[in-house]
């Protein structure tokens, strides 16, 4: 997208003659990194789990693939362990919404980092059925 302003001719060249490396090369290779800073990152995102994780991965543009991520996290001994966890619990029993607004879950964040309108934390009100989002701020 920002190239597309821009008049060019893309030419293909023998690797020997490309002595100086372009800007889109420079990039690209500093972009590549190991699957040990791709552990990294996600232990510093909380183990958000693949389909998360995944979406960071391409809203960053990293050079990693989706079946470079999944493997990782399914290497992850930690989500392996908590993954264990919330599968076998037989004191949960998942109820389906049949309707919206039939099933809400309701949850509190907190603290907020201080704003101009000191508002501390957001009650959070999530539709089960159609995934319909509500947000209030409250002081205390």
């Amino acid at each position: 997208m920002e190239l597309l302003p821009f008049s060019y001719d893309i030419k293909h060249g023998p690797e020997n003659e490309n002595v100086v490396a372009d800007t889109l090369s420079r990039t690209c290779g500093a972009a590549i990194s190991s699957l040990e800073e791709l552990k990294s990152i996600y232990n510093s995102l909380a183990h958000p789990g693949v389909q998360r994780f995944w979406h960071f991965v391409r809203s960053q543009n990293m050079l990693y693939s989706i079946d470079e991520v999944w493997r990782m996290t399914s290497e992850c001994p930690t989500c392996a362990k908590i993954k264990l966890q919330f599968l076998n619990s037989s004191n949960y029993i998942h109820i389906n919404s049949t309707a919206p607004f039939k099933r809400l879950s309701v949850d509190y964040n907190l603290p907020l980092p201080v704003s101009s309108s000191r508002c501390h934390c957001i009650l959070t009100v999530v539709d089960e059925c159609s995934r319909f989002l509500l947000a209030f701020p409250y002081r205390d």
